[in-house]
């Protein structure tokens, strides 16, 4: 009983640290596209970071990968970036 006991608490830590980590290293991939974006001077360029940010952010933050969709959609719109 102990023993399957412990087994089931190891799966069970094992699962929440690889999901908890999964979404830091996702975090940091967000932060540095936030940053490109900013650097970004070519609308072409910022209608793709805009679109990775709205993908990345789909699971976490469902508002702000709206936000992130509609924005690219209107610059994509605009500059008439058809990919």
């Amino acid at each position: 009983m102990t023993k399957k006991f412990f087994t089931i608490l190891f799966a069970i830590t094992l699962l929440l640290t690889i999901c908890l980590s999964a979404g830091f290293a996702q975090s940091k991939y967000t932060d540095s596209l936030t940053v490109e974006l900013g650097k970004a001077k070519d609308d072409t360029r910022r209608v793709l970071i805009l679109a990775d940010l709205s993908f990345y952010h789909r699971y976490q933050n469902l508002d702000t990968a709206i936000t992130y969709g509609q924005q690219a959609l209107s610059l994509a719109q605009k500059i008439k970036f058809l990919r």
